[in-house]
């Protein structure tokens, strides 16, 4: 179904259900030309109060109030009108007001605490207001969705969005590789399937992927996050498995005239915790936020300009070490370890943002809206060491005397958690020492107005984002470094890890280990300098409708464009080789890593890029690879281009305890992409000229074009079966389009997780039909407890598999680059079915006697089953579908008296598989994962409050491992912190 013929479709569709609504009187009609103006507010913080319930029940009006806490009711006819204002945790307040014939009424509602929450030794307030905010959002939405506060967990590890994210139903954390969460998963499903807007307006991320990576996102711009489970037709279908919404705080939102409030805070990372020795070096570091409203009376108006500055600054330090273990490729046990790797990094992600908002009112039926937001992450310092031990896969053979013979290199006699490697030539040490940069800005500016009439409400909105990527290590303050490698053959060693938590190496062949002497071969110095931006600009307009019937009948209709450019240029990536008649690299003591502190057997030899980098215009010392150079000037760069046209149109009928929501969205999409793809390579003696040579082989420009066009309708029932016990169905479709960075060939090179991923151009989009059923019971003051249950079936399921290993020489396909790297790839691998079940529960007690008011206990849990078909000979299920976590769980605890609070946050997630291989041997699980914080605050006066916070308290260890649990492939030690803050507001 086109466009054309879906909107005919839906427009006849209406017309007939509008026709059998019963019109109301056209004498009463043609009477309702009152207007009420009012502004809702809390009498205890002076907040104004969003999603306040403002009724008039013999009219069977109602609305809700807006980010400001303003309402406005029109067309009312003449004479008293009785209004009832309600809000969570709250008193309702009933009020009579006069409506004259022409003109408007303006009336103002401070609510009170409610008497079950009047309490004269707690002040907590502030927090609990901004959880009634949280329910009060989540019982009025017209579709399934939870929402969080800002405040509702206390201060989190990095006043990330992802921490707080995590602890939504459904919802868990994924890591990267420098330690902190960067994105979430929603329901199970992969985090590739979940979209983040702010506001509405998509977020993106550089490296050609379209999830967003919240790792740079402070928590403090924004004063809620919305988790989506259930799209309705206004909002993009673009969220197969949900969608996260950051909303920005009104800058009218408060009854002063002006208030300012600020964070200060010590992240620490103290010595009696393990970290590496880098991190003990430089223990601490800041935070610092401060935010500013203001509200001006302008142009003969009251309070009709809201004016908000946020600035944020903080110190980001992932300091950790990485354990990998590559085993045999074989289902018998046991299997021998021919690679092991330890990684130890350290950077320092500064984050900066500059956020500014405005409101302006013209007059009760139009706002304006302007923002403008510049975030900026900088790491000045990303430091890794990585020591590598590997070597073929053949067991050697045992003559007579007892002596292995031939080129076998695994001894006999391995187990699961040791293995014996003979000094071969293909048995090697090499280690990484990689300097490097990085800096990303992200400016962003966007506008818009709502204009609300007697029964028409139009709203529009433009919105742009820039965001620019500059890798490389021209950004360092010392201006060197790059990667340095360096090997040494014919090692032989013991790999020993009985206890996974202190794996220990042996050397007992061949040269030493510990003497820079012995790395004679593979000795390269590479610099990376890269540039990559970004370029979105969103337009969107809704209009609704209520029609003059008796049952609230509301038509909604709205268009939205999108485009989207995203390139990356190489700027100078370069690479060196050693002179084989050089001296030994210099052995500089600049970096100590965690595996060198627990063998306890001496420093391995130390060689710095920093050091090197000053050498490389010494041609006795270096010489510069030239085919390096212009092959990455050819082959990374890349251009891709998107544009998005949407159009949608739906109806919401409310009538009594029932409201319902159909309606369509149709979105086309057209794609191209570019990129250099490399041709039979020319040998030297072809083309001796290595500038000329490189040409030769990639100086050809492929281009791709696709365009698809989709329908989703959709269906959301509301129904109160009593005022506090709620009932939700929807009946959605859902699409996920495939990154950025498959639209044009390429491969992607992460040297963390030593893996390359290869794009797939022709790879579609990924499609969902979505069943949610809920029900939800509400307590008083502010807490509820929720049953739900969810199906997904995907169609042209897009898969990340393992499809082998980066070849080691010169023909590997990256010029003798990244060998042993896990190559992986994308494609549309068949279908998958996800069904589960969601509980959620919020409750402050404040009805229990004496000091156990303080008490308030929030916790969630989903389990799911997947069934997977990816054109295995047999369906996979739950743990064995890739990037499904079956089941999620958080806990928070609080309990506040007087001036002090303390609070315990819990944290899991149950295994699933991440990397799928059609052998089963081959493929990699992440274990479950069980993390604790803990927060203690007091509360010195308003506007000074003194918190510590202590997270990850078990010092809990991230790991993955291959086909068995025993096979223990990763092994991440993060770095636990204490933070001191105070805080407050005046």
């Amino acid at each position: 179904m086109n466009l054309k013929s879906t909107f005919g479709y839906l427009v006849s569709s209406m017309a007939i259900a509008i026709s059998f609504a019963p019109v109301a009187q056209s004498a009463e009609v043609s009477g309702l030309n009152g207007t009420i103006l009012g502004l809702v507010s809390s009498a205890k913080t002076g907040n104004t109060l969003q999603g306040a319930v403002v009724e008039i029940p013999a009219l069977n009006r109602q609305v809700i109030t807006d980010n400001s806490g303003q309402f406005t009711l029109s067309g009312l006819p003449q004479g008293p009108v009785d209004l009832i204002v309600s809000y969570i945790g709250l008193r309702e307040e009933k009020r009579t007001v006069l409506v004259a014939a022409a003109g408007q009424a303006l009336v103002s509602f401070r609510l009170n605490s409610a008497d079950v929450i009047t309490m004269d030794k707690f002040n907590v307030a502030s927090e609990r207001e901004g959880n009634s905010l949280a329910v009060s959002s989540q019982r009025n939405a017209v579709n399934l969705k939870n929402v969080v506060a800002m405040d509702a967990f206390g201060n989190l590890p990095n006043m990330g969005v992802a921490d707080l994210a995590s602890r939504l139903p459904g919802v868990a954390p994924e890591f990267d590789a420098e330690g902190p969460p960067s994105r979430v998963s929603i329901r199970g499903l992969p985090t590739s399937m979940t979209t983040t807007t702010v506001d509405g307006d998509p977020v993106f991320r550089g490296n050609g992927v379209r999830w967003a990576s919240m790792y740079g996102m402070s928590a403090s711009t924004y004063e809620q996050i919305e988790l989506i489970k259930g799209r309705t037709p206004e909002e993009s279908a673009n969220s197969l498995g949900g969608g996260l919404n950051l909303k920005t705080r009104s800058p009218l939102s408060m009854t002063e005239k002006r208030r300012t409030t600020y964070n200060v805070a010590v992240r620490w990372a103290p010595p009696f915790f393990e970290h590496a020795y880098e991190r003990r070096q430089h223990p601490l570091h800041p935070q610092f936020n401060l935010s500013h409203q203001e509200a001006y009376s302008v142009l003969g108006g009251e309070r009709n300009l809201g004016v908000g500055i946020n600035l944020h600054y903080s110190e980001n330090v992932n300091s950790g070490n990485l354990d990998t273990y590559i085993y045999q490729n074989t289902t018998a046990s046991p299997a021998f370890i021919n690679d092991y790797r330890t990684t130890t990094q350290q950077n320092n992600r500064k984050i900066k943002t500059f956020d500014i908002r405005m409101e302006y009112r013209l007059s009760a039926s139009s706002k304006f809206f302007f923002g403008s937001t510049i975030n900026q992450g900088n790491e000045p310092f990303n430091d890794l060491n990585s020591i590598r031990f590997f070597t073929g896969s053949t067991i050697a053979t045992i003559g007579a005397n007892g002596q292995p013979t031939g080129t076998g290199t695994i001894m006999p006699g391995f187990t699961e958690s040791r293995t014996q490697v003979r000094a071969q030539f293909a048995s090697q040490a090499a280690i990484t020492s990689s300097h490097s940069s990085f800096i990303a800005t992200s400016p962003t500016v966007n506008f818009g107005a709502e204009h609300k009439f007697d029964r028409w409400d139009l709203d529009y909105r433009l919105a742009h984002t820039q965001m620019h990527i500059d890798r490389g290590i021209n950004q360092r303050p010392d201006g060197a470094g790059g990667t340095l490698t360096y090997s040494a053959p014919n090692i032989g060693w013991i790999i020993d890890r009985s206890d996974s938590t202190k794996p220990q190496f042996t050397q007992t062949e061949g040269r030493s280990v510990y003497d820079i002497a012995s790395y004679n071969t593979g000795v390269q110095h590479t610099i990376r300098d890269e540039i990559e931006q970004t370029w979105a600009g969103n337009a969107r307009f809704n209009a609704a409708y209520r029609l003059p019937t008796a049952v609230s009948v509301t038509w909604k209709s709205g268009l939205a464009v999108q485009s989207l450019q995203n390139n990356i240029t190489s700027q100078g990536n370069a690479q060196w080789n050693r002179v084989p008649t050089a001296a030994p690299l210099p052995n500089v003591s600049i970096y100590r890593t965690v595996f060198e502190e627990r063998q306890g057997a001496g420093l391995f030899p130390a060689g710095s890029a920093r050091v090197t980098y000053t050498q490389l215009k010494d041609t006795s010392l270096w010489a510069e690879d030239r085919n390096y150079r212009e092959v990455q000037k050819l082959s990374r760069k890349k251009e891709v281009h998107e544009k998005i046209y949407a159009g949608y149109t739906m109806l919401r009928m409310k009538m009594d305890r029932l409201d319902v929501i159909a309606g369509v969205r149709t979105e086309r999409t057209d794609d191209s992409g570019e990129a250099n793809v490399r041709i039979k390579p020319a040998t030297v003696a072809q083309i001796p000229d290595p500038v000329e040579r490189a040409r030769h082989d990639w100086t050809n420009l492929v281009k791709n074009e696709g365009s698809y066009t989709r329908s989703f309708p959709s269906l959301h029932v509301n129904y109160d079966i009593t005022p506090n016990f709620k009932a939700r169905a929807s009946w959605s479709t859902s699409f996920g389009r495939p990154d950025f960075a498959s639209m044009a060939p390429t491969a992607t090179i992460n040297d963390t997780a030593q893996t390359v991923t290869i794009s797939n151009p022709a790879l579609g989009p990924q499609y969902a039909k979505n069943i949610d059923l809920s029900l939800y019971y509400y307590f008083k003051p502010a807490g509820y407890f929720s049953i739900g249950y969810f199906h997904k079936k995907i169609t042209d399921y897009i898969l990340t598999a393992d499809i082998g290993f980066v070849a080691t020489g010169a023909s590997n396909g990256y010029l003798g680059d990244y060998a042993g790297y896990v190559l992986r790839s994308t494609t549309n691998a068949g279908s998958a079915e996800v069904t589960g079940w969601e509980f959620d529960y919020r409750q402050q007690f404040t009805f229990l006697p004496g000091l156990l008011k303080g008490l308030e206990l929030a916790g969630n849990f989903t389990t799911l089953k997947t069934e997977g078909n990816f054109g295995a000979a047999a369906v996979t299920k739950d743990t064995e579908v890739a990037g499904f976590t079956p089941q999620t769980a958080n806990a928070s605890l609080s309990y506040n008296y007087d001036r002090y609070g303390v609070r315990m946050n819990f944290a899991y997630q149950s295994n699933f598989l991440r990397n799928f291989s059609a052998l089963p041997e081959g493929r990699t699980y992440l274990r479950q994962q069980k993390t604790v914080d803990f927060s203690l605050f007091y509360r010195w006066r308003q506007d000074v409050t003194f918190s510590v916070d202590l997270n990850n308290v078990t010092g809990a260890r991230r790991a993955a491992y291959q086909y068995i649990p025993g096979r223990i492939r990763e092994m991440y030690v993060p770095g636990q912190t204490l933070s001191f803050r105070v805080g407050g507001r005046f």
